[in-house]
């Protein structure tokens, strides 16, 4: 159980964040530039803060071999959350240009490590039992993926009302909020090498 809740609730957390940035990244964009910017060039905004998730997944995976997937999400929760703060409270204070500058570092830090490293450390549970443990190891990856699935709908709930009553900066804060809860659940409750304490 102990476990789970690390994996699984930091996931959960994670998750809020992460579906709810990139599902709305269309409306962020929308307010950062206003509702003059033409479609296409909203398009090419898009495109981009996807295309810079691709490097962050691609650096994020020698990482995970070299120092553990616990060591690299613990990382990306506090580059995260740091991140997410800045964003909350220096974007009201900045042009266009560099809120859509902030966005981008968005986009790249939550793609940084921690999709992957989820993945990771549920797989990891069949150290917990021993043996042959597949069934073991199945189930707990699902229930964490749930866990995930159920941030994700949190994540696009929470993010369409902040964004519409409270505007980008008040979505950063919440995102902050989910990326420290994630680092303290991680930080808690999953070893780098899972025992059966």
């Amino acid at each position: 159980v102990r476990y789970w809740l690390g994996v699984g609730g930091s996931w959960f957390l994670v998750d809020v964040t992460s579906f709810g940035l990139k599902i709305f990244g269309p409306e962020i964009v929308g307010e950062i530039f206003g509702a003059d910017e033409p479609i296409s060039a909203m398009c090419w905004q898009n495109i981009a803060l996807n295309l810079i998730s691709l490097p962050a997944f691609l650096l994020a995976i020698p990482l995970v071999r070299e120092r553990g997937a616990r060591w690299v999400q613990l990382r990306s929760c506090a580059l995260n959350c740091a991140c997410f703060a800045l964003a909350a409270l220096l974007m009201p204070l900045v042009g266009a240009g560099v809120q859509f500058g902030f966005v981008c570092v968005l986009y790249f830090t939550v793609s940084s490590g921690i999709g992957l490293t989820n993945y990771c450390l549920a797989s990891q549970v069949q150290r917990l039992v021993g043996g042959d443990a597949r069934r073991a190891q199945s189930t707990f990856i699902g229930i964490a993926a749930a866990c995930s699935k159920l941030g994700a709908i949190a994540g696009m709930f929470l993010f369409e009302g902040l964004l519409d009553a409270y505007g980008i900066a008040s979505a950063c804060f919440l995102c902050c909020g989910m990326m420290a809860g994630g680092f303290a659940l991680t930080s808690l409750f999953v070893d780098e090498e899972p025992t059966g304490e």
